[in-house]
């Protein structure tokens, strides 16, 4: 059996200029020795929030350092159910930061998480979001969009 590598890069794309990094991006990669490593996986985060501009960058990061704190702070066993437990805090955090500033504050995240352990990946999305994954030489949408074909 082959392990999957793992790497990432990141770049941003903010007002059609090109950043060598993003806020909008997240990786959390436990050291291999770490017990997190090895039945947590790797975490991936990618926020997509609704409107573009810096102003929001700190929230976005803010929601996802939340979500991987959660995630690799649940007690549970699956990987999914740590994933939903860790979106839905966020998302009341999110939620709760909403309701109490003025309309033109308000602020929606799309967020795509992907968790690589050992030869598996876990997709989970909060719309608006799109991940591309590549398998077996093929790129797939998730989710499919039939209007793509």
């Amino acid at each position: 059996m082959t392990r999957l590598k793992t790497s990432s890069a990141q770049f941003g794309l903010i007002g059609g200029i090109c950043r060598a990094s993003s806020d909008c991006i997240l990786v959390q990669e436990p050291s291999p020795l770490s017990p997190d490593a090895r039945w947590k996986g790797n975490l991936y985060l990618l926020a997509e929030p609704a409107s573009e501009g810096g102003r929001n960058a700190p929230l976005v990061r803010q929601v996802l350092t939340e979500i991987a704190q959660a995630y690799y702070a649940c007690t549970s066993p699956s990987i999914t159910t740590c994933l939903g437990r860790a979106i839905n805090q966020a998302g009341r955090s999110l939620f709760q930061r909403n309701m109490q500033v003025s309309g033109h504050e308000k602020v929606t995240v799309g967020v795509t998480c992907a968790v690589v352990r050992g030869d598996e990946l876990f997709l989970a999305q909060v719309l608006p979001g799109q991940a591309y994954v590549a398998h077996q030489g093929r790129l797939q949408a998730f989710p499919r969009s039939p209007s793509w074909d």
